[in-house]
């Protein structure tokens, strides 16, 4: 058995970046003797059905996460501990999908049912141009209230950490995994080494 365990990976549900389906990433894993194994696509969790049932049969256990890309453009990597860290990945990946005017109260709402077909465009601004789905961008302010269950991993190359590294901004780069500290807890906030190639 291996004690390396992959928590950055992509499938082909992160088009660009991934080519394998979730099946044949665990069929993988389990020719390697990987105990366990997770699946980050990008901004969503769309093999991770998939995966999750081909990991239990291979007995490596399923780890669910996401990376996520924030308002400014840089990725940020989130896995999911329990079902409330699932929970609140799912609404923070809606949260992402739904554009820049989309708030987690919003969703709230929407899931107790308190917007019926009558009233659901009451407080919609018309205005507003409709979010670009295509491109989903989360609002980090949104993210210290849905910590609960979730391990922040630093991101990539695009990860906001890393950019201030290459700029040689230790200082800036200290205050930001501070603020990651603060929100998530300094147990649950790792820094993201990648050898590529």
């Amino acid at each position: 058995m291996s004690d390396y365990v992959e928590l950055h990976l992509h499938s082909c549900f992160s088009f660009l970046d991934g080519a394998s389906m979730p099946e044949d990433l665990v069929a993988t894993a389990a020719d390697l003797g990987y105990r366990a194994l997770a699946l980050t696509d990008h901004d969503g969790m769309f093999g991770a059905m998939e995966f999750a049932r081909a990991a239990q049969v291979a007995e490596i256990a399923p780890i669910t996460g996401a990376e996520l890309t924030l308002a400014d453009g840089s990725h940020l990597t989130l896995l999911a501990t329990s079902m409330t860290g699932y929970s609140n990945l799912c609404r923070l990946i809606s949260a992402a999908h739904g554009g820049p005017g989309c708030d987690i109260p919003v969703l709230e709402r929407i899931e107790a049912g308190s917007r019926s077909g009558e009233d659901a465009d009451e407080d919609e601004d018309e205005s507003a141009e409709p979010p670009d789905r295509r491109q989903p961008r989360l609002d980090p302010a949104l993210l210290p209230a849905h910590a609960e269950g979730l391990i922040l991993l630093t991101g990539c190359r695009k990860g906001a950490l890393s950019r201030l590294i290459d700029d040689d901004d230790p200082a800036a780069a200290r205050r930001l995994l501070s603020r990651y500290h603060d929100w998530f807890g300094p147990e649950n906030v790792y820094v993201e080494l990648q050898r590529n190639l």
